[in-house]
């Protein structure tokens, strides 16, 4: 399951985080920085990964494009994640 998600405010980021941890798949966010680059962190430890992109430089979340961000789960997660979703389910 690929879906294009907004998170715009930290309790976004929390409640996310929270209607995630328990999916025994890996759940995987992914997107760009501000400057096009792709980075991708885990969506269960958002909060703690959001200055870890690439593993090999440190971005601060205001470096993230929050435009570009899509949640990649294995499992079919929409019911979890519906809140945040935006526009039509994407391809696996």
């Amino acid at each position: 399951m690929r879906q294009k998600i907004e998170l715009t405010t930290i309790q976004d980021v929390e409640e996310f985080t929270s209607a995630v941890c328990n999916v025994k798949e890996n759940v995987t966010l992914i997107g760009q920085d501000e400057n096009g680059n792709p980075w991708s962190v885990s969506g269960k430890s958002f909060l703690a990964s959001l200055l870890i992109i690439d593993g090999k430089r440190k971005c601060s979340a205001r470096n993230v494009d929050w435009n570009t961000i899509e949640c990649v789960c294995e499992k079919d997660i929409y019911s979890l994640i519906s809140k945040w979703a935006v526009g039509s389910q994407m391809g696996g």
